[in-house]
């Protein structure tokens, strides 16, 4: 993927393994067909994205870095 503007992203998606990441429409347009064509791809990347985001995001997670926060 060609990186522009895409901020954090890249340090939160592996692309192709919890989710898809580019700048350019027509890459992303591909990625989606694959999705739609590939049901067992798409829960796929669907399920690791939802572990990614559990693990960075979950309420406890987001409990312990606001307590460091508000300690430190």
């Amino acid at each position: 993927f060609m990186n522009h503007n895409l901020y954090e992203i890249p340090h939160l998606i592996q692309n192709e393994i919890n989710g898809y990441v580019s700048d350019d429409p027509i890459v992303l347009r591909r990625y989606i067909k694959n999705l739609f064509d590939d049901p067992d791809l798409a829960k796929q990347i669907g399920d690791a994205g939802r572990s990614m985001a559990i693990q960075h995001f979950s309420k406890e997670k987001i409990k312990e870095q606001w307590r460091k926060y508000l300690e430190g």
